[in-house]
């Protein structure tokens, strides 16, 4: 059983896009944000408001993390464990540059992975980059992601283009790419075949931690050789969505191809083009079925590295805007971990204590405990 959580604006216009298109069904999803305001009326049912006062957290990504650090401590999220009760993998989806998600997303999935075990994927937007506050709030967000889940990003910045520089459009357009991703990764268009992948051998690959990246590459009419079928594959990934990665180095890949038998003749099974720009996996996992008039392949790409030469390149632009509003600089170190950005300086009600929290099973002491199969893990809130 899978479930989806949507945190902050962007987090719960992305669920919404996802029940309306019924990529996921309304049952399994749920909104947290700190208001309810912007929130359509035939979804205030699955929304929750965390914290009081006017609401919002105004990029303040210190505030949302604080405001649902204080919400746990004092028992105000029982829901989100009767959410999860039937669930073994949950997905939590936010944007890295506000401040109700960004605060907030790496928590949530650090409960649910540190309390519960289960599997956490986190999908961030990482928006359009052109403001010092939401670059900051990026370089923060991937210094706080918990260690053993799926990190799955979608750049706003690269859909400008297609959309005209309309940033509402771009946002639109990237939730569309959410929606073909989450079908890819739930296998909701896999059909029984001869050559199948099983619920398993997904399950596997889909839940391989580390950075993920999911694609979809269109068959033509034009594609009637291996060498028109690679270039496909290869311009797909050049011009993926995704944050780029620098280090081909992934551990699994599965291939879904919707094909015809003439079609197959043109198909390079030996994804060659693939393993030389993402790296020779571990191991590989194949379907391939011929459903409906749409041909195409689909590829689940698992177990990368987190892509720090983009942060670093973020991390650039940060200093750059901060320069300009007249504070001093920051100094950029080689790793993702040491990238400063004294965010706090920004904030308006700036809070540089931490919350104390004292929920049973999930802090004293930050001690390993096991309770029902359920594993507490040592110092596994220490980054908050």
């Amino acid at each position: 059983m899978v479930k989806f959580i949507g945190i902050g604006a962007c987090g719960n216009k992305a669920i919404a896009d996802l029940v309306t298109n019924n990529v996921i069904a309304k049952k399994d999803a749920l909104m947290l944000n700190s208001t309810k305001d912007d929130i359509p009326v035939d979804f205030q049912d699955i929304a929750v408001k965390v914290g009081s006062g006017l609401g919002g957290c105004g990029k303040e990504r210190s505030k949302g993390k604080e405001v649902f650090l204080t919400a746990i401590q004092k028992d105000q999220l029982d829901h989100l464990d009767e959410f999860i009760t039937t669930a073994d993998t949950v997905y939590v989806i936010a944007s890295s540059e506000g401040g109700t998600g960004s605060g907030a997303a790496p928590v949530i999935a650090s409960y649910y992975k540190s309390v519960y075990g289960i599997e956490v994927h986190i999908v961030v937007f990482t928006g359009f980059e052109d403001d010092a506050r939401g670059l900051a709030n990026t370089i923060e967000f991937f210094q706080e992601i918990p260690e053993n889940t799926v990190v799955h990003a979608i750049s706003n910045k690269k859909f400008l283009a297609e959309a005209n520089g309309n940033k509402l459009k771009a946002e639109k357009k990237a939730n569309q790419h959410l929606r073909n991703m989450i079908t890819v990764l739930l296998g909701s268009m896999i059909v029984n075949s001869d050559q199948n992948i099983d619920e398993t051998d997904l399950f596997k690959v889909v839940n391989t931690p580390g950075y993920s990246i999911v694609e979809t590459a269109i068959i033509n009419r034009e594609i009637k050789n291996h060498e028109a079928f690679n270039k496909l594959l290869s311009d797909t990934i050049d011009g993926t969505k995704a944050i780029d990665i620098e280090d081909p180095a992934c551990k699994r890949i599965a291939f879904i191809l919707n094909i015809s038998d003439k079609t197959a003749d043109a198909i390079d099974f030996t994804f060659d083009v693939v393993k030389h720009k993402l790296g020779t996996p571990y191991e590989i996992f194949y379907h391939v079925q011929n459903e409906g008039d749409a041909e195409y392949v689909s590829m689940i790409i698992t177990g990368m590295d987190m892509p720090t030469t983009e942060l670093k390149e973020i991390h650039k632009r940060y200093l750059e805007a901060t320069s300009r509003v007249n504070r001093e600089v920051d100094i950029f170190s080689k790793v993702v971990g040491s990238m400063l950005t004294d965010n706090n300086e920004f904030n308006v009600t700036a809070n540089t204590s931490k919350p104390k929290m004292d929920k049973s099973a999930f802090l004293n002491g930050f001690t390993e405990t096991k309770t029902n199969d359920v594993v507490v893990k040592k110092d596994a809130f220490k980054k908050f």
